[in-house]
Formats: structure tokens, sequence, C-alpha cells
């Protein structure tokens, strides 16, 4: 795995916003409970001197195995995680083939603007809350790449949540700072949850460069044809982190807890509609709000 776009972002992307630590590794690869650092990951990583940090198209046959039997973990196919969205916006706007048009195991892109239905606006859909359960990589999320062959997809052929939230930001405004704004609402809008540490990182990891991915698309659309040379500022990358980071959280999905520790702590969530944190579970109704439960102080964020 790489991470050169992103290494000045990994003290942000590796933080935990239920306990106030790092994100543990929690895989059978490692120990356990041990929290993921920097220069963990940096020496093994980004030195090449070892693959404990992989996407599941690049682990081996044993590897896959070992993890799909101890953590149920498994790829999706894009044809398939294409589908299943589609489903969810069908219903949401009342018509098939909004995005795409589906083919035998793939899809052709609508090119024509998205039209919403007349009791919903494109900034409706952009705040729509979706989350996505024992996420992985984040493929339901964001289609950077096939999951299964690891082949890159191009922007406009990408169909995750976030991927057509981004495209409908796009097709709506006219300059970087709406754009900004609206893609940020985008990110506070979408969810998602993972119990193994170098997944949910490389989760994280890809929610981030598809951030940077459309913003560079759109700075090029406003610029045309003029060479100057855009980047995300560094402040508005380290905004979109630290949302990335209190959204897509580690979680054991059965506990609703942070995964191998004793005694077990209820994950927390933001909710950025209200300002303030909230324990995930309470939202399931599995617990009730003043449960005598380990939990860190909680507070508002601006």
């Amino acid at each position: 795995m790489k991470l050169d776009n992103v290494e000045q972002y990994l003290d942000i992307l590796l933080k935990d916003f239920t306990t106030g630590k790092n994100i543990i590794w929690a895989t059978n690869l490692n120990d356990d409970d041990e929290q993921m650092s920097i220069e963990e990951i940096s020496k093994l990583t980004l030195l090449n001197n070892s693959n404990i940090i992989n996407y599941r198209f690049e682990t081996s046959p044993l590897q896959k195995k070992t993890r799909t039997k101890k953590h149920a973990e498994v790829a999706t196919p894009i044809w398939m995680v294409n589908n299943m969205i589609n489903l969810i916006d069908e219903n949401y706007f009342g018509r098939e083939n909004v995005f795409n048009y589906e083919t035998e195991k793939s899809w052709k892109i609508n090119n024509e603007r998205i039209i919403f239905p007349a009791e919903k606006s494109w900034i409706d859909y952009v705040n729509n809350t979706r989350l996505e359960i024992t996420c992985g990589e984040a493929p339901f999320l964001v289609t950077r790449y096939n999951s299964i062959t690891g082949e890159p997809i191009p922007i406009k052929n990408r169909v995750g949540i976030l991927d057509r939230k981004l495209r409908v930001v796009s097709e709506n405004t006219n300059n970087l700072e709406d754009w900004s704004v609206y893609a940020l609402q985008a990110y506070k809008a979408t969810y998602g949850y993972e119990f193994q540490g170098d997944s949910l990182l490389i989760a994280r990891v890809n929610l981030l460069n598809t951030f940077e991915d459309y913003y560079l698309q759109k700075s090029k659309e406003i610029l045309r044809n003029n060479n100057q040379n855009v980047s995300v500022p560094t402040d508005l990358m380290e905004k979109v982190a630290n949302i990335i980071s209190m959204n897509v959280w580690q979680m054991d999905g059965l506990k609703d807890t942070i995964p191998l520790i004793n005694p077990p702590i209820y994950c927390k969530i933001f909710d950025w509609q209200n300002n303030k944190s909230v324990i995930f579970a309470h939202l399931k109704n599995d617990i009730e709000p003043d449960s005598n439960v380990l939990l860190r102080g909680t507070k508002n964020v601006n």
C-alpha cells in the first residue's frame, strides 16, 4: 500500500474518536490490541520492508482465506456494489438508471446532468445520511479501483456513494469555494465502520484520496486550458481527514464496541447536524442513554 499522498495526514487518519488514542491492529497478523503508529507504518510500508498493510487484491490466497475465516472478510465485485447502490438511488429518486445503466457485470455511465424529483434538491441528496457496515476498504463509499483486480477506475466511471455525491456537487457548483463547502457536507453525511485496523486505514486513505481526485478535477474544469498547477489546500485536507476519522470508525459490529478492549467501550460517532457526539448503539436502541458504560468525555466539535 502506498501512502505517499497522505503521509502528512496519517496522525489524523490513525485517530480513534471514541478513545482519543490510535486505532488498533485487530488482525490475526499482529498483536491485536496494539495501537497502530506512524512510526511502525512508515517503517513497514513506506520503506517496502513488509507487506503488512496491503489492499485486498494484493494479499496472497492464504491471507485472504485466513482473514475470511476469522473476520468474514470478502471482496465485493464493483458491478455488485453498483447494483446495490443503484437500488438505493432508485428508491430515492423514484426511477431507474439515474447515474448509470447496468450491463452484464458492468455499467454504462449516464452522462446527462442528474435531475432531482420536485420535492428533493441536489443538496438534500448530498446531505442524505448513508452508512457502509463492515466496510473493509470502503468500496461502497468510494470506487477508486476494482477491489478484485486493483485496476484503477477513472473518476467519470466511479459508482460509490461518495462518488455520486461528489459528482452532484461538481454539477451544481461553479467555483472551488462552493464546491468545497458542499463536498465537506457530503463527507459529514457519509459513514462506515470496520473491525480490522489495516482495512480501516485503507478505507480512510481511499476517502481522503477521493476528495483530492474530485477537487483537482473540479479545478481543471474551472481553469480549463490554464496550465496553473493546483493542489488541495493543506487546511482543507486536514478538515476532510478529521471528518473521515470521525465518520469511518473502528468497531465490532456485533457488540457496537471498540474491538478487543476490556472493559468494553461503546463507540461514539459525531452528529454533525446537531454538533454533538453520540453513542452509536443508542441510535440502534441497543442500550439506554443512561447506561453505565465506560466512555471517554464527550464535547462538541466546531
